[in-house]
């Protein structure tokens, strides 16, 4: 009887742990929903889960492009340039280089140079809608 109850005993343990330990995400799922939060736009978010991941792939780099897009849209252009370019061809960097140029030029109001360079990526992000808007806040400037 008392081995009985020993291996009931045992086999609850067993199961109990096994049940606690599954319950916690693995890295993998972590980084997975940091990359969820990157295409969300949440790049506060995903630079503290790609931090708590330390380096799990290449999580390292995902900080440094989320803080890269965090610089572009609170206007730091240069900056926010430099450090796609230093990503190279990771994920979409390219391309994020060239829409925050974009953005360069109509924040200084050079809006036929805007829209060349959001015509030359015109399927990125919102630069199809950005990109025709160009005319529209050309001519508003000419009026001033």
């Amino acid at each position: 009887m008392k081995k009985n109850i020993r291996a009931l005993l045992l086999a609850v343990l067993l199961l109990a742990s096994t049940l606690l330990t599954g319950c916690a995400p693995s890295d993998a799922e972590k980084y997975a929903q940091a990359q969820k939060m990157l295409g969300s736009g949440d790049y506060a978010g995903a630079i503290t889960a790609f931090e708590a991941l330390n380096g799990y792939e290449d999580s390292s780099r995902y900080i440094m492009y989320a803080k890269a897009a965090q610089l572009g849209e609170a206007g730091s252009y240069d900056m926010a340039i430099a450090s796609f370019e230093a990503l190279g061809s990771f994920v979409d960097s390219g391309l994020q280089a060239a829409y925050y140029r974009a953005r360069q030029a109509e924040a200084e109001q050079r809006y036929d140079d805007a829209k060349s360079m959001y015509m030359a990526i015109p399927t990125f992000r919102d630069s199809m809608t950005r990109g025709a808007d160009m005319e529209t806040k050309a001519a508003l400037a000419a009026e001033e």
